[in-house]
């Protein structure tokens, strides 16, 4: 993923994946290349929950830039 990323032109790049289970509380696996710093305040500092390319995902059915 991060070397087809990168031929395109892009440094960093990320994939999330949203389980639909437990209904109340799904789990989240975020791969990526981003600095480990960056995902670790991504994380403490909730932008999960207000990432608008996040939201965009939610409503998509494939993938986008």
């Amino acid at each position: 993923m991060t070397v087809l990323a990168g031929q395109l032109g892009f440094d960093y790049c990320a994939y999330g994946l949203r389980m639909p289970i437990p209904l109340g509380n799904p789990q989240v696996a975020i791969l990526c290349n981003y600095p480990t710093a960056w995902m670790e305040r991504y994380d403490t500092c909730g932008y999960l929950a207000i990432d608008l390319t996040v939201r965009q995902a939610l409503r998509a059915v494939s993938p986008f830039v």
